[in-house]
């Protein structure tokens, strides 16, 4: 019986692999920053553990959402640096990017991505230069500074507020 089932996983098609690269900043210098990074780059690999699981706990549909894929991920350091963040992209062997974890680490990956037909994805790049209308490869997670800003203003503008502290 145990072959009979290692054969049938050996028929069974393949489902397409998608290779994600998760940019985190675990060091600066050599050095490493701390827990809150080590931190940041567990929590892509929990993410990433449940999307191989097909667990819905945190995002309902999921499994559907993921069906006809197979996922991997790669934590790739950025060392702080926008070309540390190119040379572990351009050594990986991914089909998409979470990260650049700051916006002038993003902005140097935009082009690269493009150029590579490769999926950016940045989860703290706020600048208002990295608009979707002009980068087709780049989606945020966050809104830009000038939303940010215009929603700010729009809330002491709404509920009055004489004094602001930012």
């Amino acid at each position: 019986p145990i072959l009979g089932r290692r054969r049938q996983r050996l028929l069974r098609p393949r489902r397409p692999m998608v290779a994600v690269g998760a940019l985190v900043s675990l060091t600066r210098g050599g050095v490493d920053r701390g827990l809150a990074y080590r931190q940041l780059a567990c929590s892509s690999l929990l993410a990433s553990h449940h999307i191989l699981r097909g667990d819905e706990s945190v995002v309902p549909g999921l499994a559907s959402l993921t069906a006809n894929q197979s996922f991997e991920l790669q934590v790739l350091d950025t060392g702080s640096a926008a070309f540390s963040a190119v040379a572990a992209f351009l050594h990986s062997d991914v089909s998409a990017l979470v990260g650049g974890g700051s916006s002038g680490v993003t902005s140097q990956l935009v082009a690269l991505a493009k150029a590579t037909d490769t999926a950016l994805v940045g989860y703290r790049s706020t600048s208002t230069t990295l608009r979707r209308a002009s980068n087709s490869h780049f989606a945020r997670t966050v809104p830009s500074d000038a939303a940010a800003t215009a929603a700010m203003a729009r809330l002491v503008r709404t509920f009055a507020w004489r004094h602001v502290a930012v």
